[in-house]
């Protein structure tokens, strides 16, 4: 016969063994190289709504990374290839006004010009690309 005691310590040995302690107040910690890795990934894999969600998360969580321009460039390549011109456009001419020199400048011209042109607004993408010629020291831009 089953006492008390013994079905209460059978019960709560199979709880223990069976059922282990939840995982309550454990943080999952995400590093800036995985946010941004799984942003370009989804951008490979063409899911670029999602893509541009998660550049966005990467420029918001770690704002001081080394790669911040490249996520805030993706971010707005993202909508652009989601078809979202005037948001990304919105983005390249952020990174147009940034005062430091960085690698994605002359690009998000590119990108911003043609944005403007696929929203039907040729005007705009005309002055984009004026204001590159204006700037740039690159021959091959000019040309």
């Amino acid at each position: 016969m089953i006492t008390r005691t013994g079905l209460c310590a059978f019960c709560a040995f199979f709880t223990v063994v069976f059922f282990p302690e939840p995982s309550v107040g454990k943080d999952l910690v995400i590093s800036s190289d995985m946010q941004y890795q799984y942003a370009q990934k989804l951008l490979n894999d063409k899911d670029y709504e999602t893509a541009a969600i998660e550049f966005k998360r990467f420029v918001h969580f770690f704002p001081e990374d080394e790669k911040i321009m490249a996520a805030r460039f993706h971010t707005g390549l993202s909508l652009y290839h989601a078809g979202k011109y005037k948001a990304s456009a919105r983005i390249f001419n952020a990174l147009i006004l940034e005062k430091a020199d960085h690698p994605y400048k002359t690009p998000s011209y590119f990108f911003q010009s043609n944005a403007f042109r696929l929203s039907g607004n040729m005007a705009y993408a005309r002055i984009v690309l004026l204001n590159l010629i204006k700037i740039t020291r690159d021959p091959l831009v000019k040309n």
